[in-house]
């Protein structure tokens, strides 16, 4: 369990004592991103969602889907902004620029999604997600008819949706355990 720096206001299994399923999974995330979230930490208590987690993360958001990933990683950040969710705000901004996204484009995204310099097509889809967060209620079939008049199939209407749910759920882990 964590000892010294508090990640989060729960313990976890720190990298240091992790063993096994997870010690496997933070080995990975240390090659593959050069550090283990501590967003991915705070699931180490409860191993099965922990996995489950991980695997539902690396399918929506790794793996070539129809929507582009740097799309993807638009909506967590349009997403984590309505939520207030600074951590994963900061952590989705730095992801974007991995995609080759250019700073003012990211800076735009996270203060007025609607005034990024972004096509049309990709705003709608944004908004879209944006009013999945804030108001999923008054989401109505003339909005997925919209998305569809722009371009966007069934599908990645999905997975916009998808993506939204994710980080409204992630937010709510980070924000409701303090994870710093």
């Amino acid at each position: 369990m964590s000892g010294g720096t508090q990640m989060a206001w729960i313990g976890v299994v720190e990298e240091s004592v992790a063993a096994g399923g997870i010690k496997t999974a933070y080995d990975r995330m240390q090659r593959q991103m050069g550090f283990v979230p501590n967003v991915t930490k705070v699931f180490s208590l409860w191993p099965e969602v922990f996995d489950l987690q991980g695997r539902l993360f690396e399918t929506i958001m790794l793996a070539k889907t129809e929507l582009p990933n740097s799309t993807k990683e638009m909506i967590a950040l349009v997403v984590s902004k309505a939520n207030q969710c600074g951590y994963c705000a900061t952590h989705h901004s730095e992801f974007l620029a991995r995609y080759r996204i250019g700073e003012d484009v990211i800076h735009q995204l996270a203060a007025d999604f609607l005034k990024a310099p972004l096509d049309d097509k990709t705003k709608a889809l944004l908004g879209y997600a944006y009013k999945v967060t804030r108001e999923p209620v008054k989401v109505t079939a003339a909005d997925i008819g919209f998305l569809r008049s722009l371009g966007w199939s069934d599908r990645a209407i999905l997975e916009a949706a998808v993506v939204a749910a994710q980080f409204n759920f992630i937010n709510r882990i980070v924000d409701g355990l303090g994870v710093e």
